[in-house]
């Protein structure tokens, strides 16, 4: 199982050739994302969401632990707007998942690298592993799309 990257240096995105010029640029000779193409807009929120084991007695006293080892999973509720049409199609591909064959190989339950940006996580923060359990797309005007998305952190090896 290889888990793709979203928004790295080692994005999928670059190997897209429907998006060259478009979301990434050859620089000297090695690809580079265009700066904002594949990121979320800044009205996207960040959830998270504490689990808890409670212990209710009967005087009303409660007991409160926090369950497992990683107890507070992250949400990202992304809007991805005004995106060209063809980010938005490659980001659905990506999402859904295709065959073996394209390089948007991947079951779409597995996890993927995603690269908050500043200021979801402090600067300099490695990729996390995220899950994408629901997105939708919404034509706006003539070639342009916005693109809601939610991350899930996983906790999965």
């Amino acid at each position: 199982m290889s888990h793709l990257y979203f928004n790295t240096t080692r994005s999928v995105f670059l190997f897209d050739q429907t998006l060259r010029g478009i979301a990434w640029s050859d620089s000297s000779g090695s690809r580079v994302l265009i700066d904002g193409m594949i990121e979320p807009s800044y009205n996207s929120p960040k959830d998270a969401k504490a689990a808890l084991d409670k212990i209710q007695f009967g005087d009303g006293y409660e007991q409160v632990a926090l369950a497992g080892i990683n107890p507070v999973q992250r949400s990202f509720n992304l809007a991805f707007n005004k995106k060209r049409r063809v980010i938005a199609v490659a980001m659905d591909r990506f999402f859904k998942g295709e065959p073996e064959g394209s390089i948007y190989n991947r079951n779409p339950a597995e996890w993927f690298w995603w690269l908050p940006p500043y200021p979801f996580v402090p600067l300099n923060t490695p990729p996390m592993k995220v899950r994408c359990e629901s997105w939708n797309s919404v034509p706006v005007e003539y070639d342009t799309v916005n693109v809601s998305a939610t991350f899930i952190e996983s906790f999965e090896p």
